[in-house]
This record gives C-alpha cells, structure tokens and sequence, in this order.
C-alpha cells in the first residue's frame, strides 16, 4: 500500500489492571482470567503473548477473553470497574478512567517496563501515530507539514499543562473532570516524527510479524518514513 508514517505520537500505554489484588509478573496470573481488547489477531494480544514467553512461560497456559465479536476497551472498562471482572489490559484514557473510578484497581504490570528491559537500547514502546496515503502526503505537502507542527505543539502543551487540558476537554470525552485529569496527567504524548524513531517503529513491528499478527507484503522501505 502507497501510504506514510508521518509521526509517532502516543507511547507506553499498555498497562496490565488488577482489582482487589496485585502482581509483578504474569507467573501468578494462571489462575486468573485475563481480559484484553480487541482480539487474538491484535497487536494489545500479540505485545501480551511476546512478554510471556519472554518470561519464560507459555501463552496457551493462560486464560484469555477477548469479548465477542471482539474486546470493545470502553465495555472492558465498564466491566473492570463494575467488579465483574477483575483482570484487564487497557490502554489510555481507558486506564485513566478506570483507575479513578475504581479505588482498589491499581497497575500490577506497565508493558512499557517490560519493554525496555528486554530492548534496552529501546526507550519507548509506540502505541499510536499519524499515517497518510502517499498522494495525499505527496499532494498536500504544505497542509501535511502545518498539522504536523500544530500537532507538536498541542502534544507539548498538554503535557506541560495537564489540568487545563482536562478542563478543556472532559465534557466531550463525557468523563468527569477528575477522570480526565488522571487521564491528562498519565498519558504518554510525545510527538516524534517517524524519521527520527524508524529504529524503534521497526524493532515493534518485527515483534508483531513474529507473533503472526501481521503480514508484511513487502519490507518497510525508507519512503515510508517521512
């Protein structure tokens, strides 16, 4: 496909929720339910399967739920925080909002941990970028590169400015201000342009390609990092 990676936006977002109990590695997890969003063919399962087998242990010996047809994260949070599930992976604002709801939910595992210490030369797992189809990018240039620098900065002044951020915006993510505070103050915003984190766009989708998660036609060439 003609398209372009243009920014890398979101990172270390992947938390592992534990309510009423809490653990450090997923060894104590076989005897509990792991719920996760989406579904087995998705990179929230793929990161899950790649860290357990990283610690030694296998996959098929767990006990997953994904939600039918698939793990909706809202409907996941509803569940977590209702006490009708207990274990869940959740990125933001999900986690956000389900750790200010839920006052004995807490972060039993952090994926970007994990990460770093198995690609230590790696500081940040990517979560979330902007990509373009190649005639856009190659049409629009001017428009392209104007929302590039308007998304920098707006990724800079929310980190910098957490609570007016959440002022701002609570309403139309129809969350309480707390929740979206929480939300504002724990988020991984750092806009990276993809040239400058190719190394890491490319250790991160190798892993998914080794999980069969996703099926690469041909290699990532230069051109789609702009």
């Amino acid at each position: 496909e003609d398209i372009k990676l243009l920014s890398v936006n979101v990172w270390d977002n992947f938390y592992l929720l534990t309510k009423g109990y809490q653990v450090d590695s997923f060894q104590a997890l076989k005897n509990h339910t792991i719920h996760v969003p989406l579904f087995i063919g998705a990179p929230p399962y793929a990161l899950t399967s790649y860290i357990i087998k990283a610690q030694g242990l296998n996959p098929e010996e767990f006990t997953f739920s994904f939600g039918k047809p698939f793990g909706r994260p809202k409907e996941l949070l509803e569940k977590f925080v209702s006490g009708a599930i207990d274990t869940v992976l959740l990125r933001e604002p999900e986690a956000s909002f389900a750790l200010a709801k839920t006052k004995d939910a807490v972060v039993s595992m952090n994926y970007a941990d994990f990460w770093r210490e198995l690609h230590p030369k790696l500081q940040k797992l990517p979560n979330a970028g902007l990509v373009v189809k190649g005639e856009f990018y190659r049409n629009h240039k001017d428009i392209v590169e104007l929302f590039l620098d308007e998304l920098n900065i707006a990724s800079k002044w929310v980190k910098e400015n957490p609570v007016e951020a959440a002022m701002l915006s609570y309403e139309k993510m129809g969350v309480s201000i707390e929740e979206a505070k929480l939300f504002c103050q724990r988020v991984g915003f750092d806009h990276a342009l993809s040239v400058q984190v190719k190394k890491e766009i490319k250790e991160y989708i190798d892993i998914l390609k080794e999980q069969d998660v996703i099926k690469l036609k041909r290699g990532l060439d230069e051109g789609f990092f702009q």
